[in-house]
């Protein structure tokens, strides 16, 4: 009975590794159902291998029937306790040759096989060991060429640590870097800077064999660090500086990282607007500057008034664009730089429609500076909107602050003869009765800054006096 036993499980040992081959060349799952019948199939003999060797073991020395049984039963009991145990070591062993035979067949196919199929990449890519030793053993160029692109596609498998032989077995001739720099670039940037950086020592190119629009790339990456820096220039590559304003004067679609490139060095700007002809290119220069919503250095918003004037050499781009500048810049903080850009190029405001001189001038953040530089170009500060009111009875009626309404009076705002005012008494909300005219007084006397008001009113009117006498 236990050569019997022995026997089944022999066989069923041999039977095993021979299914599990056949599972590995049809499938690149190593547990497939196939071989975890097998490997349930194998244990369950072992298991009745060993009873079935307890009780050979019982007759032969003789044991009475009555104890032989309960050493049997103890057995079978023992043997079902430990089955989960057997179970586990021997799938794992069988993980082992299973994973083992499978990267050998991997190696095999991809040598011997002209298309290498997706399945037999990833076993590589998944397996460290597999992939040195084909990196050692293989010397045809076109199946590294392959290794190396799967490579690069696979980021964040085990083996991409390797693709620094790899890369150092192809760049025989020294042209493979300067062919592939962008695909390295992508696939190391970030996670594998310093792999990167170590691939380039060991291999260095000549940053002028890389075009310009890849140098930007790598030297303008968010995750570009010291070392990596450091390397690059050592190698020839240009700033991104230099960069940017190349590719902008020499591209016709510039990327927004050209422009934020260009929209954080001063320096680079200025030189841009200096040796840039191309109105057009001017244009996109400017209409950045509207649409930027970064917070920018004080010297960057410096050089939109050199671009402003080489726009303007006609004073229709200033005439056209005046409210897109204004807007701009007073959002900005940057009063006292729209006042020169004004006063540099000014525009004719006797042109400028009323109602914008009104939208304009009624405007909360306008200041002294400005108003007077708006003055100046001929804007009218009592311009009517479509309803008839001027901007100081604008702010009379929502009963604004009185420094606006200070600074309108004393820039010449007046309130219109309330007889011929067309409909004032629904323009000014404070009138006491509507269709009743009474005095200025009256009306500003309900209103909470009236005697304000008024005291400013009489100041300005004394003004008015003298300089007429």
């Amino acid at each position: 009975m236990f050569s019997i036993a022995r026997t089944m499980y022999s066989a069923c040992a041999f039977l095993t590794p021979a299914v599990r081959w056949e599972t590995v060349a049809d499938s690149p799952n190593p547990l497939a159902v196939k071989d975890k019948s097998i490997l349930q199939l194998r244990v369950g003999l072992l298991a009745l291998g060993i009873i079935s060797s307890v009780a050979a073991a019982s007759a032969w020395v003789g044991m009475p029937i009555r104890f032989a049984s309960v050493v049997l039963f103890a057995s079978s009991v023992a043997v079902w306790k430990l089955l989960p145990v057997i179970f586990k070591f021997e799938s794992q062993r069988a993980k082992v040759a299973i994973n083992t035979s499978k990267n050998e067949y991997a190696i095999h196919l991809f040598k011997t096989t002209s298309l290498v199929n997706n399945d037999v990449m990833t076993t590589l890519m998944n397996s460290p060991s597999a992939l040195e030793k084909l990196v050692e053993e293989t010397e045809d160029a076109p199946k590294l060429k392959l290794l190396f692109d799967a490579t690069v596609n696979r980021p964040d498998t085990p083996s991409f640590h390797l693709l620094k032989p790899l890369v150092k077995k192809l760049n025989q001739n020294r042209r493979f870097m300067a062919d592939n720099f962008d695909s390295l670039l992508k696939a190391c940037m970030g996670k594998h800077n310093n792999l990167f950086v170590d691939i380039l020592k060991e291999n260095p190119i000549d940053g002028s064999q890389i075009s310009e629009e890849v140098q930007f790339r790598a030297m303008a990456h968010d995750q570009m660090d010291d070392s990596l820096l450091t390397c690059l220039l050592g190698m020839g590559f240009s700033t991104k500086e230099k960069l940017a304003i190349h590719l902008f004067k020499t591209t016709d679609l510039i990327s927004d990282q050209v422009k934020n490139t260009l929209m954080s060095s001063p320096s680079a700007l200025t030189q841009l607007v200096e040796d840039v002809e191309d109105e057009n290119k001017l244009k996109i220069l400017f209409e950045r500057f509207l649409n930027e919503w970064r917070m920018l250095e004080p010297d960057v918003w410096n050089v939109l008034k050199p671009l402003i004037k080489k726009l303007n050499h006609n004073a229709q781009f200033i005439t056209e664009n005046w409210m897109k500048i204004t807007l701009k810049l007073v959002g900005t903080n940057n009063r006292d730089l729209l006042v020169d850009i004004l006063k540099e190029n000014a525009i004719n405001g006797t042109l400028v429609p009323e109602e914008e001189q009104f939208n304009l001038l009624a405007n909360c953040w306008m200041d002294d500076a400005l108003l007077g530089r708006f003055l100046e170009m001929g804007f009218n500060i009592n311009a009517k909107n479509g309803q008839g009111r001027t901007p100081l009875t604008h702010w009379l009626m929502w009963r604004g602050s009185l420094s606006i309404i200070e600074r309108l009076l004393k820039f010449g705002a007046t309130i219109p003869n309330l007889h011929t005012t067309m409909n004032l008494h629904t323009t000014i909300t404070f009138l006491p009765t509507q269709g009743k005219s009474t005095s200025l007084h009256k009306h500003l006397s309900e209103y909470r800054h009236g005697q304000e008001i008024l005291s400013v009113l009489a100041k300005t009117e004394k003004e008015r006096n003298t300089r007429a006498e």
